[in-house]
């Protein structure tokens, strides 16, 4: 049996023969040419930073500090009364002068409470002292 036809139709053949190359087509998911074009606009982005962007710099200058206003609040923080002003208006300060001196009274019903804990610490310092001066001749165990 013999088989007198070819492998392949002489067309193809003919059209290959022609051809020193064949064309190779590649097909590219769209994903691809999306991701490559966000890395275009951020390389972009980034060089127009660059080129034309500022970067904030620590400096120490020395100058004056003056309020919008022509005018500074100062608060205390506690409230009281005003026993002294050690500056005049328009003076220059220094970082940590003092400023004013402000009276701060807390009372409670039986008095001024700062004077009531000296009170009572005094009277502390008094019993410490007359227990310690009765124990000077004989053993005292205390529970202190």
């Amino acid at each position: 049996m013999s088989n007198s036809s070819p492998l392949f139709r002489p067309e193809v053949t003919a059209a290959l023969s022609s051809q020193w190359m064949v064309s190779v087509r590649l097909a590219q998911p769209a994903s691809a040419s999306l991701i490559a074009i966000v890395a275009m606009l951020i390389a972009a982005a980034l060089i127009a930073y660059i080129t034309f962007g500022s970067i904030t710099k620590k400096a120490r200058v020395t100058g004056i500090t003056v309020p919008v206003d022509d005018q500074l609040s100062v608060a205390a923080s506690n409230a009281g009364i005003l026993l002294n002003t050690h500056v005049k208006e328009g003076e220059p300060v220094k970082a940590g002068q003092v400023l004013l001196t402000i009276y701060i009274e807390r009372q409670n019903s039986q008095g001024e409470i700062t004077a009531l804990v000296a009170q009572q610490l005094a009277t502390r310092a008094d019993r410490r002292k007359q227990s310690s001066q009765a124990c000077a001749g004989s053993r005292c165990v205390t529970g202190q």
